[in-house]
């Protein structure tokens, strides 16, 4: 189905517009393939699609392609989406995606309104019933600003997930370093003062790693809202084109 002339001139899109159904089965007796990139809820969980042999693809798994958006189908995990990426092989999902597909949205930017907020209270609302899901689910309404004003506010969110990351990743190394350092070959136990530093420095690393995610959650929700602030001004002189 494709969008109305409704739909486009305001800017919304229903999410069924871009949700691929029925998806192809991935067929494992396809000749000339001999490895996937798989997409699974095990491989999100540690950020890379699995590369693996046809042989271990299991029922149920689907068609997808570079630049597919992938959300989880699951109410109590709302929040796992993920992009499709180009590898050199075939790309399969499990049964556990929607897949979703648009030429007029920007696959990281619609990725960052799927796990917002905004997004996240309207699809529980959906899934809260089995009776009619789907449909109510496919009715959800997401944003369609001009593809270089997703791009913009993609820039935007993936920069601060760059930082969260690096955050993370200084407040693991830290908790490695206290061990290291006092508990090591000598058993040299801290000073109350190297302690205390120790305590006081990962303190503000997770002072700002929780303020780095709640300013996430409010510029997923600005792009989700289309608020002006975050996609650069108003977008009507642009919602016909790219």
């Amino acid at each position: 189905m494709s969008p109305t002339g409704a739909a486009l001139q305001a800017g919304i899109v229903r999410l069924g517009e871009l949700w691929v159904s029925p998806v192809p089965a991935f067929d494992s007796r396809a000749a000339g393939i001999a490895q996937v990139d798989y997409y699974s809820m095990d491989a999100f969980a540690r950020g890379l699609a699995d590369a693996l042999p046809v042989a271990a693809i299991g029922a149920g798994a689907q068609c997808v392609q570079p630049g597919d958006v992938l959300i989880s189908c699951a109410a109590q995990m709302p929040r796992r989406a993920w992009v499709v990426a180009d590898r050199g092989r075939p790309q399969v999902a499990s049964a556990d995606w929607l897949v979703l597909r648009s030429p007029r949205h920007d696959p990281t930017y619609l990725r960052h309104i799927l796990v917002s907020n905004e997004f996240r209270l309207r699809f529980t609302r959906a899934v809260a019933s089995a009776r009619g899901a789907p449909a109510r689910i496919a009715a959800i309404d997401l944003p369609q600003p001009s593809l270089a004003r997703q791009r913009a506010a993609a820039r935007i969110l993936d920069h601060a997930d760059a930082l969260r990351a690096k955050r993370r990743s200084s407040l693991a190394t830290l908790d490695r370093l206290a061990p290291a350092l006092f508990h090591g070959r000598n058993r040299v136990l801290p000073s109350a003062a190297e302690r205390a530093a120790l305590d006081a420095l990962s303190t503000r690393l997770d002072a700002s790693r929780r303020a780095l995610d709640a300013l996430i959650a409010v510029l997923r929700d600005g792009a989700f809202r289309r608020d002006a602030l975050l996609l650069g001004g108003d977008d009507g002189g642009e919602r016909a084109g790219c």
